[in-house]
């Protein structure tokens, strides 16, 4: 396996095949970052954590200008479980299902 790999490292990075094998690698990153492009769900769950983190910035902030420390500590609980839910709900949704076919590296005998 490692002479095959190896052989096939040697060839795609030949003088004669360098500029290839770059667009190849270069196309490869631009199709997996365009398959990682994120859903409209997924933004907008992103964005609800942000308002969380923006919101516990204003809360600390009250806090250190004074506000009732039990007010902003029930407004503080209540961003930060706000924010638990949010990414406990995109940690899930990243999760593959059982059964799911996972994809395999792509082998270099096959080229």
């Amino acid at each position: 396996m490692c002479q095959a790999l190896d052989q096939w490292i040697a060839r795609a990075f030949a003088p004669d095949r360098l500029t290839a094998t770059i667009e190849a690698l270069t196309h490869a990153s631009a199709a997996a970052s365009a398959a990682e492009t994120q859903t409209t769900e997924q933004a907008q769950t992103r964005q609800a954590i942000k308002d969380c983190e923006r919101r516990l910035a204003r809360y600390q902030a009250a806090l250190e200008a004074g506000a009732d420390p039990a007010a902003v500590t029930r407004w503080i609980n209540d961003a930060q479980k706000d924010k638990r839910h949010r990414q406990s709900s995109t940690r899930s949704r990243r999760q593959p299902e059982e059964g799911t076919p996972t994809r395999r590296p792509a082998d270099p005998r096959d080229h």
